[in-house]
Parts: structure tokens; sequence; C-alpha cells
């Protein structure tokens, strides 16, 4: 006679959510959750430390007892929405976002033969002068070039601009931000995972993470032949305001 059984297999995907935790533990009640993006993996591991005794009796010194001295509960996060807002994150630091504008003589260091860079990147109706009394209008391909898209002059040998020349710069440029990095103390997040299991119709799976304490990224790949992701890992730690009787560390929910 064969036992009959049923497998439930799983293959994960879905959507992930993140928000700065409330000072009394739950969600923030202000900033709520924000979408991620599309993030290639999402794993939630538990390591343990343990001691092992062994008995002096019986000449075989077996091991007759086992103490788990610790739990640790990791989650990592490999992110491939390259925003900064999800860089910020993973960089524990800050991002700020400015409209498009103008500048105004923005001054500047001209160096023969050497690329100096603007405040803001993707501008345009740029014009540089000399800082001199009597102001000079540089020519463009003959005192200087441009990278409209970073934001940067390369002055031309031979050209008006000699060693150290003060210069003005006006032009315009489109909305931009900038995310500067390790400027935030360690955070706490509550980490949502609203996915679906593509193994057994598409059935809703959902994972709370109470309290995602995150590390700062290790590594970030800027140049590459492939799609570039970032990881956001960390330590999954006790949310004590969840109450007795519950998980202080997540909840997952499945259909019956």
């Amino acid at each position: 006679m064969a036992w009959e059984t049923s497998s439930n297999y799983f293959a994960g995907q879905g959507v992930v959510l993140m928000g700065a935790r409330d000072t009394t533990g739950p969600i923030a009640k202000a900033g709520g959750l924000f979408e991620v993006g599309n993030c290639s993996e999402l794993k939630l591991s538990v390591n343990t430390s343990t001691v092992e005794h062994k008995e002096t009796t019986t000449g075989a010194r077996a091991i007759d007892l086992r103490l788990t001295t610790e739990v640790k509960a990791n989650m990592e996060v490999t992110i491939e929405n390259f925003n900064a807002k999800n860089l910020s994150q993973a960089m524990r630091g800050n991002h700020v976002a400015s409209v498009a504008g103008t500048v105004t003589a923005e001054p500047l260091t001209g160096f023969p033969g050497m690329i100096s860079p603007l405040n803001h990147l993707r501008v345009s109706n740029v014009v540089v002068k000399t800082a001199a009394a009597t102001p000079v209008t540089l020519v463009l391909g003959t005192d200087y070039l441009l990278n409209e898209e970073a934001g940067s002059i390369k002055c031309i040998e031979g050209g008006a601009v000699a060693t150290s020349t003060a210069l003005t710069v006006s032009y315009s440029y489109e909305a931009q931000e900038e995310v500067h990095g390790l400027t935030q103390p360690m955070q706490t997040i509550w980490l949502r995972f609203e996915g679906l299991n593509s193994a057994d119709t598409n059935k809703p799976v959902v994972l709370d993470v109470f309290k995602f304490s995150t590390d700062p990224l290790k590594e970030l790949e800027m140049i590459g032949d492939k799609v570039n992701a970032f990881q956001l890992a960390g330590t999954v730690l006790a949310d004590l305001s969840q109450g007795s009787g519950v998980s202080r560390y997540w909840r997952m929910k499945l259909l019956a």
C-alpha cells in the first residue's frame, strides 16, 4: 500500500515594500510603505549558536546535552531598481530632490586640457565667461568642450583659458536627485513582501518582517556587462511591541 501524499511547491514572485518604523513600534503612521521595485532575491535565514556537553561516565564521551545559546535571523534583499530612494536606504544616507532650474554665474576654475565639473547634470543654454573685471565670453569648440549629460566642461589647450583661470558658468538644468551616503544613524524598517506562488496557481503569500535593522551596502558595482543590482542586508530584531503569543520577528500569511 502506498501512502497518498500531497506536495506544496513554492516559486515566489512579488513586490517588496519598505517603510520607516514608528517610534512606538509598528509601521510609521505618517509615511506608510513604499514600493522598492524589481528585486531579484529576497532571503530570510536563521542561524543558531549551540554548546554541546559530553558525559564522562561511559568512556564514550557521548554528547548528552545540546544548548542553544543564540538565535539570529538575517534578511537579504537584492534590489535592481536603481533610484535615489532605494540607494539612500542601502547607503544609510539621504536623498535630496531638486526641480528644474537655472544657475547664474556659478564659479569655476579652468585648467587647460582638464575637466571641471558643474553642480548639476543634464545642462543646457550654457554660457561660460572669464571672471575678470571685463568678462570675456568663451567660445564652445574653441575655448572649451561641454558634456551636457554629466554637467562638466573641458578647457581646450591653446584656447582662452590659462592655468587656474577663474570662470563663471550660467546654465539651465533638469530636475534631478542627489544621494548622500552614510549620513544617517542605524535604521530599522518594516519590510513587507506581497507575493504569489507561481508554482501553485499564483496563490497569494504575504510576509511581514516587523523590525529589519539594515547595514550599509557592502558594494555598489557601477561598471559591468549585466543589469547591476545592490544588496540590502541586515538583522531581523525582536519587536517587543507585537505582544505575547505571536512571533516578535515576522508573520507569514498563506491561503489554506
